[in-house]
């Protein structure tokens, strides 16, 4: 089984690999330098159409030129006029929006805890920096807040500037009562 493989082997090689080593270099002249060949292939190069030239050069062929005033003697008075039908549903919809009683927010909240004393100082420490601080107390925490927030965003920059004098303040999600 070696010998087969090893006799395809040598006539795989001698199929494939003795006629390119056969063959001959062309022959060289002495007075021709083999570096300089040279073709010209200008004419097979695909060029870009830059579109803007196009263009212009479109309109300056059409040399078209329209009037915006033309035909037009009297104003023109819309034919459909949907006022009504825009203000009434308008009226829907803020009768609606009258009817719900919270939308769903963001507050920071600048401490939680059951101590009265430290509860008393953030609620001072929030008023000293020109801010509202909201209190709730549900037993047995006390609770400073500040803010009512739509979008999470608008509750970063509080939280933020709190941030520097709270280590704990974070954003919580709230609901925010309309009617109050």
């Amino acid at each position: 089984m070696q010998l087969l493989k090893y006799l395809g082997l040598r006539w795989w090689l001698a199929l494939t690999v003795a006629p390119v080593a056969c063959v001959k270099p062309p022959a060289s002249s002495s007075g021709v330098d083999i570096n300089a060949y040279a073709e010209d292939v200008t004419r097979y190069r695909t060029t870009m159409v830059d579109s803007m030239q196009y263009t212009l050069d479109t309109l300056r062929k059409d040399n078209t030129v329209v009037d915006a005033n033309e035909g037009i003697t009297t104003p023109v008075s819309p034919t459909h006029d949907q006022t009504l039908a825009i203000n009434t549903l308008m009226d829907t919809v803020a009768a609606y929006n009258a009817r719900i009683p919270y939308v769903e927010g963001f507050t920071v909240l600048v401490y939680s805890g059951t101590n009265r004393d430290e509860f008393a100082l953030a609620q001072r420490e929030v008023e000293e920096l020109g801010l509202t601080a909201r209190i709730t107390y549900t037993r047995p925490n006390f609770k400073v807040k500040v803010g009512r927030f739509t979008d999470q965003l608008e509750a970063r920059r509080t939280h933020l500037l709190l941030k520097q004098h709270f280590r704990s303040a974070i954003i919580v999600p709230e609901r925010i009562v309309l009617q109050e």
